[in-house]
């Protein structure tokens, strides 16, 4: 019981050091420009015009609970 109680010290001795121990420097980045705008809604223009049927390859079924 003891042997353990010198692992768990020991454990928490070694986590707290490695805990100090200073943040390796990263390579540093370009900084990158942000363009930010309102929100616009647009009308949809696709137009497909197609003869046939359409069905999902999977579904699902939702019900309230």
């Amino acid at each position: 019981m003891l042997r353990n109680s010198f692992r768990l010290i020991g454990l928490a001795l070694a986590t707290l050091l490695t805990g100090c121990s200073e943040p390796e420097a990263g390579p540093e980045r370009e900084a990158v420009p942000v363009v930010a705008e309102q929100v616009r809604l647009l009308p949809e223009i696709m137009e497909i015009e197609a003869v046939g049927s359409a069905r999902a390859s999977t579904s699902a079924e939702i019900f309230p609970e």
